[in-house]
């Protein structure tokens, strides 16, 4: 188990730890996966804490639908609070926007070809 980043370069892993490399502009995206090969059937479950930062967002994906940029497809929470496949939205508000010293809790359930997802 051990983080993936794109190829950005916007990005940068550490242990258990991903920071955004500072970059600005209009393509100072990056993307982290967190590579598990034990999510199989069941449920399993991350915490994140939040140290700094805004604008990030947390999500599900798979290994060959993860890369830089907008290129990332999957469902993610973040932003203001928005859902959003990857590349659009999905829809807005859905909650809260998240940062500096929140904990975010994330659930996933596999089940066959069912996939439940929980962002507490």
């Amino acid at each position: 188990m051990s983080w993936t980043v794109d190829t950005s370069g916007n990005t940068v892993a550490s242990g258990g730890e991903v920071k955004h490399g500072g970059v600005e502009g209009w393509e100072k995206k990056g993307n982290a996966m967190w590579m598990d090969e034990k999510v199989r059937e069941g449920v399993h479950c991350w915490s994140f804490d939040i140290v700094g930062g805004n604008g990030m967002w947390l999500g599900v994906s798979t290994d060959e639908n993860f890369g830089p940029g907008y290129k990332l497809k999957g469902l993610m929470y973040g932003g203001p609070g928005n859902l959003s496949d990857g590349g659009a939205l999905v829809t807005g508000q859905w909650g809260p926007g998240f940062g500096e010293g929140d904990k975010i809790g994330m659930r996933l359930e596999v089940a066959g070809d069912s996939h439940n997802i929980g962002i507490l």
